[in-house]
């Protein structure tokens, strides 16, 4: 193959009972759908996952249709099930997801391209389990240009959210940071 648009991609994950001293393969996705661009990727690719409140784990996955593919598993991720389209535009490009704790209720910041380029690089929260989604925020501007790309999202200490991505400027690319709060997230 010549080029990851001829690839046919499968995201899936490796399991450790024993704290990481052992690992076995876990259960993996893929999906069937109309690419936007030659060059985009087929199946699901690059997935983020995060353990849902409920014990269960929810995985957001890059494709090369419109919309990140999500699945879920009842089972530690030894098989995943409902793979399909995510409420959450965006193609060929990766997300990342953190759990947060609001007010007592545990929710799941995601980070990803809000649309078919690599920009605007987005944050919205949801409560329900990945069903629903707060309108998305842009995090990534100014952009200088290309791409704002594979972010990373984690909590900090004092409940503050930081994300880091590469961003392409004149000459290369940048790691850039952001750090915002449930509250801006969540205004309007």
């Amino acid at each position: 193959l010549q080029s990851e648009g001829e690839m046919d991609l499968r995201a899936g994950v490796m399991r450790s009972t024993d704290n990481g001293l052992t690992w076995t393969n876990g259960g993996d996705t893929t999906a069937a759908y109309e690419k936007v661009a030659g060059g985009a990727v087929r199946g699901t690719d690059e997935p983020a996952i995060v353990e849902l409140a409920d014990g269960s784990l929810y995985m957001l996955m890059r494709t090369g249709s419109t919309h990140l593919y999500e699945a879920r598993s009842n089972d530690e991720g030894v098989s995943w099930r409902d793979i399909q389209p995510s409420p959450l535009l965006g193609t060929n490009a990766p997300a990342s997801l953190c759990a947060v704790m609001v007010d007592g209720k545990q929710g799941v910041v995601a980070v990803w391209d809000n649309a078919p380029d690599r920009f605007p690089l987005c944050a919205a929260i949801s409560f329900d389990g990945c069903r629903t989604w707060s309108a998305p925020k842009d995090i990534g501007f100014p952009y200088t240009g290309g791409q704002a790309s594979y972010p990373s999202c984690e909590v900090c200490a004092d409940g503050a959210i930081a994300v880091a991505w590469q961003q392409d400027v004149s000459g290369g690319r940048d790691i850039r940071l952001a750090r915002f709060n449930s509250t801006w997230l969540l205004t309007p």
